[in-house]
């Protein structure tokens, strides 16, 4: 950007944006695309030289808040709800081996970041990803699910989910455009590197 704006080469008008946040962040969102000027733009992250990312998970957070009834241990059969255990059977209804520790590469996942709990009331945070739009709607659609099976079997209000999108995989708007990612492997390879 610097050769660019000193002037001594051709070019066309030159945009640039700083934004702190990272995808989950909220700052992109303000910008005004429209008023900024640019027709398309690229992202320079902490990549390395070479690197050309067009391609990430779609991605959202899911938050269980479980409501369980306490009552004296001795008087509990068949009335007490223990949230916790709640908490840890909707744990047990996702797929085991969908976790980041067992995928990779396009493998999507469901990732338990928090987990709180007592008798009374348990809160289970996942932030849950994958490539693919259907079965990241898949992925939407099996949390739902076991919410309601989790209010079915003890009561309705016993569970809620609360589903936050946070951005979506980037190739939906890029390839109508492939030919940015083209001009930016010309780019890299003048400069004698591989893509």
């Amino acid at each position: 950007a610097e050769e660019l704006l000193k002037g001594e080469k051709p070019h066309g008008k030159v945009c640039i944006a700083f934004t702190p946040d990272e995808e989950v962040g909220s700052g992109a969102g303000e910008l005004d695309i429209p008023g900024f000027g640019a027709r398309y733009a690229y992202t320079a992250d902490g990549g390395c030289e070479n690197e050309i990312v067009y391609e990430n998970f779609n991605a959202c957070e899911a938050e269980f808040k479980i409501t369980g009834f306490n009552i004296h241990p001795g008087e509990a059969k068949n009335t007490m709800v223990n949230a916790a255990l709640v908490a840890m059977e909707i744990n047990s209804m996702l797929p085991s081996l969908e976790t980041p520790s067992h995928t990779e590469l396009y493998e999507g996942f469901f990732h338990l970041c928090n987990m709180e709990g007592t008798v009374e009331h348990a809160c289970l945070q996942y932030i849950v990803r994958d490539h693919s739009a259907a079965s990241f709607e898949a992925r939407e659609n099996t949390l739902m699910h076991i919410a309601k099976i989790i209010n079915e079997k003890y009561g309705e209000g016993t569970v809620s989910l609360k589903i936050s999108q946070q951005y979506r995989n980037m190739i939906e708007k890029i390839e109508p455009c492939m030919h940015l990612v083209d001009n930016a492997r010309d780019a890299i390879r003048e400069l004698g590197m591989e893509p």
